[in-house]
């Protein structure tokens, strides 16, 4: 059964390998490891892992080949052979697993410092006076002319 983990693409120690760069295209768009694999109809995961299982020089043989042969590759095999030899430095040693400890992440968990709580919690305060300005029901002081008016009788009233 495949890995239903959804967070384990940020632990994986393929991402290096196939988010890198192979070049840029004819249309001057950069092209990844992973769009060369996809364009191919290869499950990129699936084939980084297959990938770094094998030594380097087949390895590269066999990166190389896809470059060489994905659809519109401006690529010579003996150019792709270059890439391939500069990208399959970036797979993992074999036997190192594809979420491993040693996986590219950060070296230290982002944590909610004081600075940044009372940058959130000054957010929330500002956010709710504002909503408290727009949204509560405004009373009209009282109009001290109407109120003068209203207790003088008009000429030709009765009194």
């Amino acid at each position: 059964m495949a890995d239903t983990n959804v967070f384990s693409l940020q632990y994986s120690s393929l991402n290096g390998f196939l988010f890198a760069d192979v070049g840029v295209e004819a249309n001057g768009m950069t092209l990844s490891v992973l769009s060369t694999l996809a364009r191919r109809g290869m499950d990129p995961w699936q084939e980084a892992e297959r990938l770094a299982k094998l030594p380097r020089t087949d390895a590269v043989d066999g990166l190389a080949q896809i470059i060489a042969t994905t659809p519109t590759s401006r690529w010579s095999l003996l150019d792709a052979k270059a890439i391939a030899s500069r990208l399959v430095a970036l797979l993992p040693a074999p036997g190192a697993g594809p979420y491993t400890a040693s996986s590219a992440q950060p070296a230290t968990k982002p944590t909610m410092t004081r600075g940044r709580i009372l940058v959130l919690a000054s957010a929330a305060l500002l956010f709710g006076l504002t909503l408290n300005l727009f949204f509560s029901p405004r009373v009209a002081p009282p109009d001290s002319a109407a109120a003068a008016s209203s207790s003088v009788t008009q000429p030709g009233s009765p009194k």
